[in-house]
C-alpha cells in the first residue's frame, strides 16, 4: 500500500525533534498526512457509501529513542533511588526523580 511506504519513510526518532516543533506540534503534520491520504482513498475506493475512515495505529507514530523508553528510565530511577536509600537520604523518591529528570525540565 501507499500509505504503508509514507510511515516506512518515517522512522526519525523523536529525539531528532526539536523544542520549536515541540511547541508548535509541527511533528503531527507527517501523521495527519497519513490520515488525510488514507481517508481519501478510502472513499475513493468505496464511492458514496463509503465507510469511516480508518484511523491511524500505533505503528504510525515515530520510534521513541532508546534513552525516552520507559525501561530505560525506570533502570535509572531505580538505580538513583537505591543511591540516596543506601547513602540514608530523606525522600530518596523525590530526589531520584529530580535526579532522573531534572535535565528534561
Amino acid at each position: 500500500q501507499a500509505s504503508n511506504a509514507s510511515v516506512a519513510s518515517m522512522t526519525t526518532s523523536c529525539d531528532e525533534v526539536g523544542w520549536a516543533s515541540y511547541l508548535t506540534y509541527s511533528w503531527v503534520t507527517p501523521l495527519a498526512e497519513i490520515g488525510a491520504r488514507r481517508a481519501t482513498e478510502a472513499s475513493e475506493a468505496a464511492g458514496a457509501s463509503a465507510p469511516p475512515p480508518p484511523q491511524l495505529g500505533v505503528h504510525d507514530t515515530p520510534q521513541l529513542a532508546e534513552a525516552d523508553r520507559a525501561a530505560a528510565n525506570t533502570s535509572q530511577l531505580l538505580s538513583h533511588v537505591g543511591s540516596y536509600e543506601r547513602r540514608g537520604r530523606s525522600h530518596p523518591l523525590l530526589r531520584g526523580i529530580a535526579s532522573n529528570f531534572w535535565k528534561l525540565l
